[in-house]
């Protein structure tokens, strides 16, 4: 009887796995712009081109820019917390220093599969910031470039 029941709870839980998979296939991603440059739930987004700006999480470990929290994640929008990480460029930019700053993400407009516009919103020295970021692509690559 017991093994009848772990095999029904075994065959239910595969069946459940199945029909997710294509689902989570199916979902639009968010441009990266690490490897791979589109993912589901990415960890961290490189958002400004120049590595000046990631978002990420809190530090945990050996991850340097820590894990965006997402709350949600549907065909039509996805919805993160976590930290933006912000180079100072002083002296310049590769020898600044990165800090960081709370944040709330969203990604929105998917098309062919990935999310094609991301905003954000955090304080920087006691004023609100929103930035809008529009998904771009020039030949083999892509890049965010400021929303119009």
């Amino acid at each position: 009887m017991a093994h009848r029941t772990l095999s029904t709870l075994l065959a239910a839980v595969a069946l459940l796995l199945a029909a997710a998979a294509p689902s989570l296939a199916a979902l639009p991603r968010a441009l990266t712009q690490e490897r791979p440059a589109f993912a589901v739930r990415p960890a961290q987004i490189s958002y400004t081109g120049d590595g000046t700006g990631i978002l990420g999480g809190r530090r945990s470990g050996g991850d340097r820019f820590g894990r965006i929290a997402w709350s949600a994640w549907t065909q039509r929008s996805a919805q993160g917390r976590g930290q933006v990480w912000l180079n100072d460029c002083r002296p310049d930019c590769a020898g600044g220093s990165f800090s960081p700053r709370p944040v709330r993400i969203v990604l929105s407009q998917p098309r062919a599969g990935k999310f094609r516009l991301l905003t954000i919103r955090y304080r920087y020295r006691g004023k609100p910031v929103l930035d809008r970021r529009s998904v771009e692509h020039h030949g083999r690559y892509w890049t965010y470039g400021i929303a119009r």
